[in-house]
C-alpha cells in the first residue's frame, strides 16, 4: 500500500501551495512551511476549501 498523505493529511512528494492567512505570503512546498517568517501566522494550504 502506498501513502500519498502525511500524518496532517498533507499529500507527501507533491508540491503544493501554501498561503499565509494573515499577510498573504505565498509559497510552493514538499511539505508544511510551519509559519510565516513576515508574521510568524501558521500557513495553510491553497487547495483546501475556504470556510
Amino acid at each position: 500500500m502506498v501513502h500519498t498523505h502525511d500524518a496532517t493529511g498533507e499529500p507527501v512528494g507533491v508540491r503544493a501551495t501554501y498561503e499565509c492567512p494573515e499577510c498573504g505570503a505565498v509559497v510552493t512546498a514538499e511539505t508544511h512551511p510551519g509559519e510565516c517568517a513576515m508574521c510568524g501566522k501558521p500557513f495553510r494550504t491553497r487547495s483546501g476549501t475556504v470556510e
